[in-house]
């Protein structure tokens, strides 16, 4: 089995605690994110998307050859093209006439199509659903009219070679069989002519309407559901995932530029102890008589166990009164001047600390330099009730 790796269970461990100390501002970012998506489906007007779908034949001057199939003949990036060109939207805005134009049509207009299939989608969002199912259709039937007309230009183009290439073999077989000259270079060049001009004939006689095969509309916008925008409950779980997520980066700004050490954990982490927690709430008789016992538990009876004490607080001063009455211990108030504090202080002696969550983490990281550095060791933290505050007096 792979053992867990210590940063891992560090980022989780601190997430956790963020999550825990910092309720509010999570809850905070959340109500922001609703409110942020109330106001959006407020604002935004309600969209309406129809589609039209067409299913197209491969058109030009030439059959499909034998063998493959019709999607494989279609450049379908290139039809998406030209159902979303300004030849397709202008001829559509000409057709549906006045209250129309082709750059508004151009902006609602999407069209899909995978390249594998010879269906294109042609999708119209507008706020008034009748003019989004009127607008898809138009699309789709000017779509087929200029891919129609493209191809006849061309396949008119080609009928006019074909028949200028004609009329030169027919006058040039004409001059032969006026010459009257015999011979196998004349009787060789006859029949060429005579091939080329059967040739021509049969290409020609291929080349069909493409305006009858240009492909036709398989389902109107009025025959599909219309899709509607913005919706509602994929706003609003939007706005509560965006939330939380906000809710998380202020907590967490919170946590890091928090000067106070407001939390139990964070007096813990910063004096690198065990906290000796209260057994009971606030003002019952018994609330410290555990974590004194913890304090005494394995300490020298013979020395007294020194005890730290903010004594401008009443829970802390009712702390130490436990412990005091738990074994020999020696308080001190750490209200007093620094100095006062370190001379109290000294090497193979053992100490508990008992403050609120209201003290900077400057402070602190302090403390625990001066215990370190005159040699005692801090063996416990007990976190007193903040709102226990003696009005006369402070740290």
């Amino acid at each position: 089995m792979n053992a867990e790796n210590p940063e891992t269970s560090l980022d989780v461990s601190v997430v956790s605690r963020i999550v825990r100390q910092r309720k509010k501002w999570i809850v905070l970012g959340t109500v922001i994110g609703i409110a942020g998506s109330l106001a959006y489906l407020l604002i935004t007007p309600t969209s309406y998307t129809a589609t039209a779908r067409v299913s197209i034949t491969a058109l030009g001057a030439e059959p499909i050859p034998e063998g493959r199939s019709l999607s494989s003949v279609l450049d379908i990036p290139t039809e998406r093209q030209l159902a979303a060109s300004a030849l397709t939207t202008e001829d559509a805005a000409a057709t549906l006439g006045d209250g129309w134009t082709a750059d508004e049509l151009r902006s609602g207009l999407a069209v899909a199509g995978d390249p594998t299939s010879t269906v294109l989608a042609l999708s119209y969002t507008d706020t008034d659903r009748a003019r989004a199912i009127e607008g898809a259709d138009a699309l789709a039937d000017s779509y087929l009219t200029v891919r129609s007309d493209m191809v006849a230009e061309r396949v008119d183009g080609m009928r006019d070679t074909i028949t200028d290439r004609l009329q030169d073999y027919e006058e040039e077989l004409e001059e032969l069989r006026a010459s009257g000259l015999i011979g196998t270079a004349t009787q060789v060049r006859t029949e060429s002519v005579e091939s080329g001009i059967m040739a021509l004939q049969q290409r020609l006689a291929t080349l069909g309407d493409p305006a009858a095969e240009a492909g036709r509309v398989i389902s109107p916008a009025a025959s599909t559901p219309q899709e509607e925008s913005p919706v509602l409950w994929r706003v609003i779980a939007l706005g509560v995932l965006a939330g939380i997520v906000l809710g998380l980066i202020l907590a967490g700004l919170r946590h890091t530029f928090d000067r106070v050490a407001a939390h139990p954990e964070d007096i813990r982490d910063i004096l690198g102890v065990r906290l000796l927690r209260a057994q009971a709430p606030y003002g019952e008789p018994e609330r410290w008589t555990a974590a004194a016992a913890l304090a005494h538990h394995q300490h020298d009876p013979e020395q007294p166990l020194l005890v730290l004490t903010d004594e401008g607080n009443a829970d802390a001063l009712a702390a130490a009164d436990a412990i005091a009455a738990t074994g020999r211990a020696l308080r001190v108030d750490l209200g007093r001047d620094r100095a006062d504090v370190l001379a109290d202080l000294g090497a193979d002696r053992r100490a508990v600390v008992i403050v609120p969550p209201t003290w900077a983490k400057a402070d602190l990281d302090d403390l625990r330099d001066d215990i370190a550095s005159m040699g005692t060791e801090l063996i416990g933290a007990l976190v007193a009730e903040p709102r226990a505050t003696l009005p006369t007096a402070g740290r």
